[in-house]
């Protein structure tokens, strides 16, 4: 899965938010936790980021938000694992072969 950033600045305008109101948004769950992109750089995935501004366009509580900000979060270890796993498994499938 291709994935783009959104840069942490960029996120108010996009959401329509005042840049405190975004990390208040962050601090309380109701947005993803920003991933550190580089050394002076963070942002949030933008499938991320539509998640959420489309279950706020449905008039979603912010309890639901909460839990969907968790799955998305979740999401994100999962995928990392995933991704580990195959490669160690490339690189035992490699050393079979040496």
């Amino acid at each position: 899965m291709k994935t783009r950033m959104i840069r942490l600045k960029d996120v108010p305008q996009k959401i329509g938010k005042k840049r405190s109101s975004t990390l208040e948004d962050v601090k309380n769950g109701l947005l993803p936790r920003p991933i550190k992109c580089g050394s002076r750089a963070t942002g949030i995935q933008e499938h991320e980021l539509e998640a959420v501004m489309v279950a706020r366009a449905a008039g979603q509580p912010d309890s639901v938000i909460r839990q969907l900000v968790q799955e998305l979060e979740a999401k994100r270890q999962l995928a990392w694992q995933e991704l580990r796993h195959s490669l160690v498994t490339a690189g035992e499938k490699g050393a079979d072969n040496e």
